[in-house]
């Protein structure tokens, strides 16, 4: 292999690892959840969702999954890799996981999209709902769309409030027929029909 072959390969590798991450420094794979036992046996979409663990200015975020629900100004509604649950985001922290980054995502953003969600590492029961934590600060999360080729990172905060308020129902593919329907109320009036002239020839 020739010098500038290894160095476009190397080139390649570091793009690839920076966009796989965009934000913070990889710094560890999810191997550390599952020592955590009592943990996973609780909420095992922890270990479905968690993609890696990054570090960013010195504190450590689970890197996890999510599908995008529902955008709207002043929460968002995702729903982990592996949750049965949706979970609701609200307005950016006090204290922001990513300085400069925007308040929300864009508003056009696909129902459906794959997100990328930065949690922290010490405070990961809280986001999936553990009521011993009512009453704590809202935990500081940060939000970025998986198939961004900007990297556009967004804050937001998560709990108490585990699910929407209102449902958001599934849209099951459009298979039936009204064929069938149609067809009964045509043998319905035909029956009718045959009636009426049965009783005229009666009376005639």
């Amino acid at each position: 292999m020739t010098r500038s072959t290894r160095i476009l390969a190397m080139t390649l590798l570091l793009v690839v690892g920076s966009n796989a991450s965009a934000f913070g420094v990889i710094a560890g794979d999810c191997d550390s959840l599952r020592a955590q036992a009592q943990l996973l046996e609780r909420h095992p979409e922890v270990g479905t969702a968690c993609e890696s663990i990054v570090a960013v200015e010195g504190r450590r975020y689970l890197l996890m999954s999510a599908e995008l629900r529902e955008v709207q100004p002043e929460q968002l509604v995702l729903r982990f890799r592996g949750a049965t649950e949706d979970t609701v985001f609200g307005p950016g922290a006090d204290q922001p996981i990513a300085r400069d980054a925007g308040p929300a995502l864009p508003a056009d953003t696909a129902v459906g999209s794959p997100l990328r969600i930065f949690v922290p590492e010490d405070r990961v029961l809280e986001v999936f709902g553990e009521s011993s934590t009512i009453g704590r600060p809202p935990v500081p999360v940060a939000v970025q769309p998986a198939e961004s080729s900007d990297a556009r990172i967004s804050n937001y905060t998560c709990c108490p409030r585990r699910r929407p308020w209102y449902p958001i129902i599934d849209v099951l593919p459009q298979t039936a027929t009204p064929l069938p329907l149609i067809g009964l109320l045509g043998l319905g009036l035909l029956s009718v029909a045959a009636g009426l002239a049965r009783r005229r020839l009666r009376n005639g």
